[in-house]
Order: C-alpha cells, then structure tokens, then sequence
C-alpha cells in the first residue's frame, strides 16, 4: 500500500484510501522523466468508473489508478492503453496484486 498519495488537484499530500483490492483493480502509471505534470490525468480522459487517486507517496511519477472490478477484463486492457497513450513514450503501465505478508512462526523471532 503506498505510504501517502497528493490529492490530483491540489498536490497536497494526505493519508492514503483504504485500497479493497476486493472490488478494484489498481494500476500504476510509471511517466517518463520527461512528463512535466500529472494535470493531463482529467476525469474526461479516463473511461466511466475510472479514478486517479494521485501519485504514489514521494514518487511524483508513479501516478495511482482505481478501477472497479464489476467492469471486466476488457475495460481493464482499455484503460491500460489509455494511460500508456496519457503518459506518453517511456511511460510504464502496471496492475498492482495485493501481496500478503508471511507470518512469521515464534522460533523465527
């Protein structure tokens, strides 16, 4: 889970959302150093549903994206294309899995 996201329209850093892999498929936008900002990610650019919820913690270019998982694998192929056509030549498009942390038994302590 990223340690903070900057609200998309003001920058201002605040407490990440709750992430409900659940329900949502999220992806990463990596942008290439020559992007000089995350305004082009306007909510008309994105298909119905869609969310930008700001850049990754520290990380200016990684940009954060939600996607409802009611909408299906192909929604989630065109929104992979439209932010890879947003971002721009060198940019990076990932799906973020959520991953579970091992627990650890109480010899290993």
């Amino acid at each position: 889970m990223p340690a903070s996201l900057a609200h998309p329209s003001t920058g201002s850093s605040t407490a990440p959302p709750a992430l409900t892999h659940g329900t949502h498929n999220y992806l990463t936008l990596t942008l290439p150093s020559s992007f000089s900002s995350s305004s082009a990610f306007a909510a008309n650019d994105l298909p119905d549903g869609v969310r930008h919820l700001g850049h990754v913690g520290e990380l200016r270019d990684v940009q954060l994206f939600e996607v409802p998982k009611d909408r299906g694998e192909e929604t989630l192929k065109e929104v992979e294309d439209v932010l890879r056509r947003l971002g721009g030549e060198g940019s990076r498009v990932e799906r973020e899995v959520p991953r579970l942390r091992a627990k650890r038994g109480g010899d290993e302590l």
